[in-house]
C-alpha cells in the first residue's frame, strides 16, 4: 500500500513519515502518520458504515501507523496576479 492508496480511502486527508506518538508522548519510533477527518474505532457500528476496507491498517509493509484526526482540510484560494 502507497500514499495514493491511503488518500483514496474515504476519511484520509493527509500521509506522512513521522514518529509515532502513544499517549500525547512522541516515541522514536518510524511511523506512517495518517491524517483523516475522524477517527473511527474499529468494530464499532461508525467503522461498519465507513466500511472496513477504508480503515487504515494498524502497519503497512512493516511500519506502524499513527492515525490523528485533523477534521476536513480545505484549500486556501490564491491570485496569481
Amino acid at each position: 500500500m502507497n500514499q495514493k492508496d491511503l488518500l483514496k480511502k474515504k476519511n484520509v486527508v493527509l500521509v506522512a513519515r513521522g514518529k509515532k506518538t502513544v499517549d500525547g508522548v512522541k516515541t522514536d519510533r518510524d511511523a506512517i502518520i495518517v491524517g483523516v477527518k475522524k477517527k473511527i474505532i474499529p468494530r464499532t457500528k461508525a467503522a461498519a458504515q465507513l466500511g472496513l476496507d477504508n480503515l487504515v491498517p494498524q502497519s503497512i509493509d512493516g511500519v506502524e501507523t499513527d492515525v490523528i484526526e485533523v477534521g476536513e482540510i480545505r484549500a486556501l484560494g490564491f491570485n496569481t496576479r
